[in-house]
């Protein structure tokens, strides 16, 4: 018995002893719980924590196979704007955006994209013409990085100041944004990409919307010469199934030649007949005034010529259901002179693209494609052909 007694005795000490333990436990946790509620509101006391909740992180990763049935000799497609290889696997883009938008109590905002992979590459080539520019031809390329104030005026005036996107065009740089996997030849060869400089943007009311902007010129982030180009947009929405715009620019782009000037009226139209159907028209003009010609590749122009190029394209897409859609491109483009595309013709394409979503944050797409020209202008082999079959595959995460 009295052993029994001595072993409870002993028992009760220990337990005594770990609530003593679990006591002091709690106490530090109710400590550390303090000190953790003391340091999340020092942290979003500081200026720097309402600012970061207001920046927004987004962007994809594509990859995508081509393949030319043509077999070309060169391995290259023409008429293209980022799938220019004839046979290969491509890390086609990574897409950073960083974003803060002006708002009514804090007027002041920014956006900085970065693109990484081969249209980084191919974008870094669109400056690469010129004395000046971006001219890195490597795995970056910083597509826009402007600031942006929403000033008090009327309906609210917002300013950018920066480089920015092009307001020409039905397609974008982007891809996942586009219905099409390939660009089409109008948004290769009849516009520029991005501009470098002042731009302003005025809404009336819900209809009616305008901007105009000055810059550098096409794809300039340094200026060429000693002019500016100027752009300019009218747009229209009625309703959210039909709205269209009017985009313009004007000015000197030729390197260190400020008299012969460029312009370009771009018209866009988007109609949603019916909630599965969108349909996107763009139509192009173009003149460059004295346009040289350098025939033998010298850098010396043989002789100039005023060039006009003129295009229209069409595209339809239809949603069969909320993962699975087919979108379908047909388009035309007259290159009067062969100053955009490098040989006098007339040139066309139909475009087919089935896409279907695998998760809301995974795009697959297949894209097969004709080009067509009344010129030799392509390559079955080594042998000058009128046309050019490709198919292109892509998979795309968006964040």
């Amino acid at each position: 018995m009295q052993i029994m007694q001595t072993q409870i005795h002993a028992l009760e000490q220990k337990v005594n002893s770990q609530e003593l333990r679990n006591a002091e436990k709690d106490s530090e946790i109710r400590a550390l719980r303090k000190q953790v509620e003391q340091t999340s509101q020092d942290l979003t006391s500081l200026p720097a924590y309402d600012f970061l909740k207001e920046v927004k992180l987004s962007g994809y990763m594509a990859a995508t196979l081509t393949e030319n049935f043509d077999n070309p000799s060169t391995q290259a497609n023409l008429l293209r704007t980022f799938d220019i290889n004839a046979h290969s696997f491509n890390t086609e883009a990574f897409k950073l955006t960083l974003q803060k938008d002006p708002t009514e109590a804090s007027r002041a905002g920014f956006r900085v994209d970065i693109f990484g992979g081969r249209t980084a590459r191919l974008l870094g080539f669109a400056t690469a013409n010129t004395p000046v520019g971006t001219n890195n031809l490597g795995n970056f390329e910083l597509e826009q990085a402007y600031v942006t104030y929403k000033a008090d005026v009327g309906k609210g005036l917002d300013l950018y100041a920066g480089k920015f996107v092009t307001l020409l065009g039905a397609e974008v740089l982007e891809s996942p944004l586009n219905y099409n996997i390939s660009r089409s030849i109008l948004f290769g060869f009849a516009i520029p990409f991005t501009h470098t400089g002042l731009r302003a943007t005025y809404a009336f009311n819900d209809k009616w919307n305008a901007t105009v902007g000055v810059n550098n010129g096409w794809d300039n982030e340094d200026e060429n010469n000693h002019g500016f180009s100027y752009e300019g947009r009218l747009a229209w929405v009625p309703s959210d199934k039909f709205n269209i715009a009017v985009n313009t620019i004007y000015g000197p782009e030729l390197a260190g030649n400020e008299a012969d000037k460029r312009g370009v009226l771009d018209v866009v139209a988007t109609w949603k007949p019916t909630e599965k159907l969108t349909l996107l028209g763009n139509f192009d003009w173009g003149q460059q005034h004295n346009a040289p010609f350098d025939l033998n590749g010298d850098g010396i122009p043989e002789f100039r010529q005023t060039a006009t190029w003129t295009g229209a394209a069409l595209v339809a897409n239809y949603d069969f259901t909320n993962r699975f859609g087919l979108a379908v491109r047909g388009e035309y483009f007259e290159d009067r002179q062969g100053f955009r595309t490098g040989l006098r013709q007339n040139a066309w394409e139909y475009t087919i693209t089935p896409h279907y979503q695998l998760t809301p944050k995974l795009l697959t797409r297949v894209e097969m494609r004709g080009d067509y020209s009344d010129m030799k202008y392509f390559l079955r082999s080594q042998t000058p052909n009128r046309h050019q079959e490709t198919i292109l595959g892509e998979v795309v995460y968006l964040f």
